[in-house]
Formats: C-alpha cells, sequence, structure tokens
C-alpha cells in the first residue's frame, strides 16, 4: 500500500509540474533486462517470498523525452517494448520450453534527482512508476502442465495470467554531458499478474539502461 501511494504521488508531482518544464532530452534508450517471478504464497510472511526461478535476459528499448523541472529535478517520460518472465527450474518442462517471456509495450514516468555540480559527469537518481500492456506471450506451455505445487501444498497455475501491467522503478545512473547516460534499475509489479486465493506472482526485474540524447546530438 505504501508503494501505492509513494507511486501516485509521484505520477501527480510529474503531471503538475509538466506544463511549466522546460524540454532538455528527446531520445532513445536501449536495454537489457534480467527478470523473475516472485512468489508469495498468502500462508507465508512477506520477508519469506522467495523468486524460486532463474533470471531470464532479454533486450528492450524505449524512447523518452525530459523535461527539466530546476536545477537539479527532471520529469521523465518513456514508452517502448521490453521482456519479462523468467527461465523455469521445474523438472517437469524440457530444457528448450523454461524460458517462459512475456512481452510487453511499456510505459514509465519517472522523476530525477542529480547531484553535484560537475554537469560532464553527473550522478543521478530516480523513481517511478510504470505501467504495459502484454500484446504476446512466449509461454503457453506452463498451462499445459499440472499446476505447480509447493511445498505448504499450494498450487501454482498460469492460466489467469493479466494483461495490464503496473510498478514501480527506482535507479542511479551516471550523465556524461546530458549527451549519453548509463543506469542502473530495478522494478517491481504493485499489481500482481497472477493474484490466486492461496499465492500471488509477481515480476522482478533488474536492467541495465543506456541513454542517447538525441536532441543535443542534432543541436551540435
Amino acid at each position: 500500500m505504501k508503494f501505492k501511494i509513494l507511486c501516485t504521488a509521484i505520477l501527480f508531482a510529474g503531471i503538475s509540474q509538466f506544463a511549466n518544464a522546460q524540454l532538455s532530452a528527446v531520445g532513445i534508450q536501449p536495454k537489457m533486462n534480467f527478470s523473475r517471478h516472485m512468489n508469495i504464497e498468502q500462508t507465508v510472511p512477506l520477508r519469506l517470498a522467495r523468486s524460486v526461478e532463474g533470471f531470464l535476459s532479454a533486450p528492450g528499448i524505449d524512447a523518452f523525452v525530459d523535461f527539466n523541472l530546476g536545477d537539479k529535478w527532471k520529469f521523465r517520460a518513456k514508452a517502448g517494448f521490453e521482456t519479462k518472465g523468467f527461465v523455469s527450474s521445474y523438472f517437469a518442462y524440457e530444457l528448450n520450453e523454461r524460458a517462459q517471456k512475456y512481452h510487453y509495450v511499456s510505459n514509465d514516468l519517472n522523476i530525477i534527482r542529480n547531484w553535484g555540480k560537475n554537469k560532464k559527469i553527473q550522478p543521478y537518481n530516480y523513481l517511478g512508476v510504470t505501467s504495459g500492456y502484454l500484446f504476446k506471450d512466449n509461454a503457453k506451455v506452463l498451462a499445459e502442465y499440472q499446476a505447480k505445487i509447493f511445498p505448504n501444498s499450494v498450487s501454482l497455475t498460469y492460466d489467469n495470467y493479466s494483461k495490464f501491467n503496473l510498478g514501480f522503478n527506482l535507479g542511479i545512473g551516471l550523465s556524461f554531458n546530458n549527451v549519453l547516460w548509463l543506469e542502473l534499475e530495478y522494478n517491481r509489479d504493485i499489481l500482481a499478474p497472477i493474484n490466486q486465493t492461496d499465492i500471488k506472482v509477481f515480476n522482478t526485474v533488474y536492467s541495465v539502461n543506456v541513454g542517447i540524447n538525441l536532441l543535443k546530438l542534432f543541436q551540435k
């Protein structure tokens, strides 16, 4: 609940500042995602939630626009394509079936805080909300097997995987002359794409992002 309130506050703060913001960057952001599912059994404390699957690595790309909100703050909007999922360790699946992929059209809204006075190499961190729509999946094989059984007799199926995604993200980065930057990001679902009575499943994603400010390049 706290995450939902915080992300909603960030969204409205960004929108309220949008009218007075100054465009500072337009470009593309290639990225590499490392994702897996976090399984939260309802009878087990949240601190004991497990990511029992292996990481799936998959490329993605975003287009973005940045708006200055002052000397230290920026608002960034992104839209693009990304792949989430996991590599299953479950013995029932053949080796060539274990990479389970969910392909999304995604949208991000981030608030960025710059640190230091050195504009040539400037560190920053950011926090925001992310949403997406599942337009294709390569995980149909999961529904063909008997439900996955956990030690507490909890069963998990993937038949009703949600088409819509809502989550939060946070990250740190280094900007080089506001032309090129490198980021390390973490994001996790707020709404569970699988929400059963005995278990919930969330996507967790670590990513490496490279930003290219095409607006600054064309202005030179």
